[in-house]
């Protein structure tokens, strides 16, 4: 297990950010899908959210107060920051492209990419009232799939978008009153499966659904 010092995550200027109660801390851990191993990687006492693998399974991305850290599995060298230019708010919406090159992050209400190593992001997301939040990649890298709020209507509030992955207009798959979030691919990119509260007789009660990626055939997958 690695201890990163904690300057590696020393908080920015600009927030606010969730933080720890005294006494917590937080553990990245890398469990067996069938629960022959749970092994604590990293422990350290600020928040980190959102482990991503990159592609090659060497390194876990990582955000925490607002920035995007890399933290390699092999060696010694603790959390790395990734320079993210002026975008000092990233969230835990983050995702790698397939080939393991661009991180696309969620900041602001905004979609961005910047390279694996770092640099100047790039806006994704169009200007407007509209907040987009991310949440999954196509197979083949070429579009996102993000939850939007539109805070300026009630009719349609919540919706799911899909966005080029090199920019342009997003194109809308669902909208409503009704909450809705965590849209990702299947790995054949076939179908888009997604939680909502689409029809709920009780509020909050959420529920697994699933669509083509081009918005038809929405079904209800669970109770």
């Amino acid at each position: 297990m690695t201890s990163a010092p904690l300057e590696a995550a020393a908080k920015p200027t600009r927030g606010p950010f969730r933080e720890l109660q005294a006494g917590q801390r937080s553990q990245v851990r890398v469990a067996a899908i069938d629960g022959s191993s749970d092994k604590i990687v990293l422990e350290v006492p600020y928040l980190l959210e959102a482990p991503n693998w990159t592609p090659d399974g060497a390194a876990l991305i990582l955000n925490g107060h607002g920035r995007m850290f890399r933290f390699d599995l092999e060696g010694e060298t603790g959390l790395i920051q990734i320079p993210l230019g002026d975008v000092r708010d990233a969230n835990n919406d983050h995702v790698l492209s397939p080939d393991g090159r661009t991180i696309y992050l969620s900041a602001s209400g905004h979609i961005f990419a910047v390279p694996i190593a770092g640099g100047e992001p790039i806006r994704l997301s169009p200007e407007g009232d509209v907040l987009f939040f991310l949440h999954g990649v196509s197979p083949d890298g070429a579009r996102l799939a993000c939850t939007t709020i539109d805070p300026g209507s009630e009719e349609y509030r919540w919706g799911i978008q899909l966005l080029p992955a090199d920019g342009g207009e997003p194109v809308s798959l669902l909208r409503g009153s009704e909450p809705m979030d965590g849209p990702e691919w299947t790995p054949d990119g076939d179908w888009i499966w997604f939680n909502a509260e689409l029809g709920a007789v009780v509020s909050g009660h959420a529920r697994l659904f699933r669509m083509r990626p081009d918005g038809t055939g929405c079904q209800q997958i669970s109770a």
